[in-house]
């Protein structure tokens, strides 16, 4: 049989075959869809490229870029709208010996537990501009603060059980400055915080494209809507994971392992013994890099990211105890 024969004899073959994968991919987006649809709207795509641009050139704390964030994101906490603490989205803090930053804090009343906070963080600086390259920080974490405003909008159509604090917190890179602040000058009691939702890195999985939810291991009421979730939710798109913190150690990458109880700001929420889910990709090729640019988020990926963190918010405004301990 002649080269060009086989191949077209082997096609033939193959076509059934792709057809029945191209319907099982369909069929498995169809479910996802039906489940958690993905969170696709202009505004967050609109937001990430915003954030990730050179004109911000890379959100470090103490910057130019990083004030013009810091206003845009602002501004956007008011279009949702979110109410202020003491009148103000704005909570300047100083760590270390010199260091300056600038947490944004919104809030969203509840329909039931008003009194009962579940606060949402998402960090928005990044590393800037270093050795000539602007480290835009797409992924890292634009995406989550993106992620995070689209939320705010759902939850101001569609209002929740509990009351919701929103943070696009600063200064993370650097040591969790900013979740840090936040308890130094709380808005609201510390008992009154029912758990923490962390997003952050929700652009792009990788070559894996794999997204995960990452439990304090200690809250039993946590994991049992995050498993059907995972269960349930499995797309063409993204492979999603769930994983315990107090695990201590996952495979991110073939050369590097993280510590899940010290990845993000929900950590500091974790030390004061609040709950937290944390919503994320592990690290990929883009991550610290000049590539982590808007040109590089998965939009499928990231839409679909975006949709599980609206799911699993609502699965667990409905989850969680009266008083949780």
């Amino acid at each position: 049989m002649s080269p060009r024969l086989f191949y077209c004899f082997t096609a033939l073959l193959a076509l059934p075959l792709m057809t029945a994968m191209q319907n099982t991919a369909s069929a498995e987006d169809s479910q996802a869809a039906n489940v958690c649809p993905a969170l696709n709207t202009t505004e967050l795509m609109h937001d990430v490229t915003v954030l990730a641009s050179d004109e911000f050139a890379g959100r470090e704390p103490a910057t130019r870029g990083h004030e013009k964030a810091r206003q845009y994101i602002t501004k956007r906490f008011a279009e949702v709208p979110l109410s202020a603490f003491q009148s103000t989205f704005i909570h300047p803090f100083e760590y270390g010996s010199s260091g300056r930053g600038t947490n944004i804090i919104g809030y969203a009343k509840g329909t039931q537990y008003s009194s009962r906070y579940i606060v949402i963080t998402a960090h928005y600086d990044h590393l800037g501009y270093k050795g000539g390259h602007i480290y835009n920080g797409a992924d890292d974490n634009a995406s989550g603060v993106a992620a995070m405003l689209a939320l705010a909008q759902q939850l101001a159509l569609t209002p929740p059980l509990h009351s919701v604090i929103f943070i696009a917190t600063d200064a993370e890179e650097e040591g969790l400055h900013g979740a840090h602040a936040f308890f130094r000058d709380l808005p609201v009691a510390s008992s009154a915080i029912a758990l923490n939702i962390n997003i952050d890195m929700v652009g792009q999985g990788g070559n894996r494209d794999r997204l995960l939810l990452i439990h304090d291991g200690i809250h039993s009421y946590l994991k049992k809507p995050l498993t059907r979730l995972k269960d349930t939710v499995s797309s063409s798109h993204l492979r999603l994971g769930l994983r315990n913190a107090r695990s201590q150690h996952s495979a991110l990458t073939r050369s590097n392992r993280e510590n899940w109880q010290q990845a993000s700001d929900y950590a500091v929420f974790g030390e004061k013994g609040i709950p937290f889910i944390h919503i994320g990709s592990a690290t990929h090729n883009d991550y610290h890099q000049p590539t982590d640019t808007v040109g590089n988020i998965d939009t499928g990926f990231f839409t679909q990211s975006a949709g599980i963190a609206h799911c699993v918010f609502r699965a667990l405004d409905k989850a969680l105890p009266a008083h949780s301990s």
